[in-house]
C-alpha cells in the first residue's frame, strides 16, 4: 500500500475505533467523562505511533517536537470538526423529515473535513521529512 492517504485513513480509523471501544470498559470503573478523556488519550497515543511508523515514516525532527505538533494538529482538527458540524447542522434549511439524521450527517461531515486537515497537518508539520529552519528545538 503505497498511498499514504489510504494508510492514514486506515490508521486513523483504527485509532478512532480503539478510542470508541476502549471507552466501554473504562466506563465500568470511572465516570463517563473521565473515560472519554482517557480513551481519547489512548487513541491519540496509538494514532501518533501508527502515523509515525505506518503512514509517514521517519522524520529528522525530534520526537518531543513531533509530539507537541501532533497534539496541536489534533486540536486544530477538533476545532474544524466542531465548526463544520455545527455549520452543517444549522445553516441549510433541512426538511423536517431529515431532522432525526441531521446531527449524525453533520458530525460525519465535520469528521471528514477534519481528516483532510489532519492529514495535511501531520504530513507537513508533525511528521515532516524536513527540518524547519529557525524553529525552537531543531538541531539546525
Amino acid at each position: 500500500m503505497n498511498d499514504s492517504r489510504i494508510r492514514f485513513l486506515l490508521a486513523g480509523g483504527t485509532a478512532a475505533a480503539l478510542t470508541w471501544l476502549i471507552r466501554f470498559p473504562l466506563s465500568t470503573v470511572m465516570p463517563f467523562s473521565v473515560a472519554v478523556v482517557l480513551a481519547t488519550a489512548i487513541g491519540m497515543v496509538f494514532g501518533f505511533f501508527t502515523y509515525k511508523h505506518f503512514v509517514f515514516g521517519p522524520s529528522p525532527r525530534p520526537v518531543w517536537r513531533q509530539t507537541v505538533d501532533f497534539i496541536g494538529v489534533n486540536l486544530v482538527g477538533a476545532i474544524v470538526t466542531v465548526i463544520v458540524a455545527v455549520a452543517l447542522r444549522e445553516l441549510p434549511p433541512w426538511p423536517a423529515a431529515w431532522m432525526h439524521f441531521v446531527e449524525a450527517f453533520a458530525h460525519a461531515g465535520g469528521i471528514a473535513v477534519a481528516a483532510v486537515v489532519n492529514y495535511i497537518g501531520h504530513r507537513h508539520v508533525t511528521f515532516s521529512p524536513h527540518e524547519k529552519p529557525g524553529r525552537p528545538g531543531n538541531s539546525t
